[in-house]
């Protein structure tokens, strides 16, 4: 592999890994399912599974409140 092949490659690897963090800090409604592929420090990932699992408790509750007022309207 030539000197211009590897730098390509790595210019590749790198905007790969830009959009890739891009994705993950931007689309929040997306963030449940996609996991970092890189080595991320533990601290970084620590906080996007808190992020997720608060999200995901927020929105139960969310959808929960919905059901609970469908019902209370349906029974008067």
């Amino acid at each position: 592999m030539t000197k211009v092949e590897k730098e390509a490659l790595l210019e590749k690897r790198r905007n790969a890994y830009r959009s890739r963090k891009k994705e993950l800090n931007g689309n929040t409604a997306e963030t449940n399912k996609q996991l970092p592929t890189r080595p991320w420090s533990r601290n970084q990932y620590n906080k996007l599974v808190e992020r997720n699992k608060w999200k995901a408790e927020y929105c139960n509750v969310m959808v929960l409140n919905q059901l609970v007022e469908r019902n209370k309207r349906q029974t008067e």
